[in-house]
């Protein structure tokens, strides 16, 4: 009986394995990179805030360690660009990390500001980090922010810096009610009906709804999300505190406005008035 001998030889390359010939599926070997990366945090957008906002979220990014060992990040550098607005309108920039408050707040806002920082991102493994800032009164404008990370290798004792990344652009915008669409003027309804008050608006997140007739005020709704919208059934009776603190009631009839009030601290209040209309039994 004659014996055959099969001889198996095996060819290794990066990026497939071959078996006498390449394979027509090569399997690609996993390559790491040995860099420490910036980038701004793709699941959080521009942002638009108002005037008087506290703890403003104005920038987002993920900090990566994509080398071979744990990094201690030592210092966090955010440089800011400012339009239309000045650095004395914003105050007290806070870092946060997964939700919990990192390093101290720097009370005034610059245009370098750098957090010492100590903490550990593990190798393979990525961080999200995110500002926050108090927004004063007064400014209309915009601010961008730009990111840099220094830090050391744990086990290498080697230095790393990031590339300086921009983040998100932030624009700070007075809130206002432009019209009041509905109901509209010359308008005549009655006890029951139902009151569809329909506004536009920009930049506003809570409101009031007040009825007003020459001067004297109903509460339809108060400090409501602003949703653009509301609907109203009209009571068998409006009843009013006077400036005594006395109960009243407003009388039907005509010379009935819808008032739009925007909640906040802004003096002078900002509102709109509807056209007159009227209510009757």
């Amino acid at each position: 009986m004659k014996k055959f001998f099969f001889v198996l030889s095996l060819t290794l390359s990066v990026g497939f394995v071959s078996c006498n010939k390449q394979d027509s599926n090569p399997v690609i070997a996993p390559v790491i990179s040995d860099n420490f990366s910036v980038q701004k945090n793709s699941s959080y957008g521009d942002a638009i805030f108002a005037p008087n906002t506290l703890s403003a979220k104005i920038a987002s990014f993920v900090l990566i360690n994509n080398t071979k060992e744990p990094v201690k990040v030592n210092n966090i550098t955010i440089v800011s660009s400012l339009e239309g607005v000045y650095y004395s309108n914003f105050q007290n920039i806070k870092l946060f990390m997964d939700g919990i408050q990192t390093g101290s707040t720097i009370g005034s806002f610059s245009p370098t500001s750098s957090f010492t920082t100590s903490f550990m991102i593990e190798a393979g493994t990525k961080k999200v980090i995110d500002f926050y800032v108090d927004i004063l009164n007064f400014p209309s404008g915009s601010l961008v922010t730009s990111l840099n990370v220094a830090g050391t290798k744990i086990i290498s004792a080697s230095s790393i810096k990031s590339d300086t990344i921009t983040g998100q652009k932030v624009s700070i915008i007075y809130p206002s009610i432009s019209s009041i669409l509905s109901p509209k003027e010359g308008a005549s309804y009655k006890t029951g009906d139902t009151v569809r008050i329909k506004w536009s608006s920009q930049n506003v997140s809570k409101i009031s709804i007040l009825l007003n007739k020459l001067g004297y005020e109903y509460p339809i709704a108060l400090y409501i999300r602003n949703s653009g919208e509301y609907y109203w059934i009209i009571p068998d009776s409006l009843p009013i505190s006077n400036e005594s603190g006395n109960p009243s009631t407003i009388t039907f009839g005509d010379n009935f406005k819808i008032m739009i009030l925007v909640e906040n601290d802004y003096n002078p209040k900002i509102f709109c008035n509807s056209g007159i209309f009227s209510i009757n039994h």
